[in-house]
């Protein structure tokens, strides 16, 4: 997931050198956040959402989907040349134990599981990882987190950005992020 940080900087008038100095990085590292080189930790993040003024979830741009216009059709659905190979078309089941679908494609299965649920899968990561690097109890983590909503404020809507992190990179990111709001709470 890219971030949209040189583009609000743009649509504010505000400059990278600028901010960099607010944030107290390099302009380099600012330069690398605003070229999607490198995506800024959980900290950063939420500074940079503070200093421009927008929720967290805005500084992630959303995938664009470009829909194909009916009157023209691209090359690549057209009738494949004698060098393409086609794939068969999927044959989607459901699962007898459960409401979950799978693909079917040359006798492989790809399960079909919804984003949702992706998600929760990567909240309980989350979890485990800031847990063991604090080295408490997952329980306690999880109490910390709900208490700040840490969860749904931050987690769920910056998945797209977080997942991409390396589980060492989000530990550390998360409980940052979690020290900072529960200091925030406190005051």
């Amino acid at each position: 997931m890219r971030n949209r940080i040189k583009e609000l900087l743009d649509n504010k008038g505000i400059s990278q050198t600028w901010l960099a100095k607010k944030l107290g990085k390099s302009f380099r590292t600012v330069n690398m956040y605003c070229s999607n080189t490198i995506q800024p930790p959980a900290k950063a993040l939420e500074e940079i959402a503070h200093i421009l003024d927008v929720d967290l979830p805005e500084l992630f741009s959303k995938e664009k989907k470009y829909p194909i216009p009916e009157d023209k059709e691209p090359s690549l659905l057209k009738e494949p040349s004698a060098t393409y190979h086609t794939l068969p078309k999927p044959v989607i089941k459901p699962s007898a134990y459960s409401k979950v679908k799978y693909l079917i494609i040359d006798d492989l299965k790809f399960i079909d599981v919804p984003k949702e649920q992706v998600i929760m899968s990567f909240v309980s990561t989350c979890i485990e990882a800031a847990a063991r690097t604090a080295k408490c109890s997952y329980e306690a983590i999880y109490k910390r987190m709900k208490k700040v909503r840490l969860i749904e404020n931050y987690i769920y809507p910056c998945y797209d950005g977080l997942h991409t992190e390396s589980r060492e990179n989000l530990a550390v990111d998360i409980l940052e992020c979690l020290e900072m709001w529960e200091k925030r709470m406190n005051n």
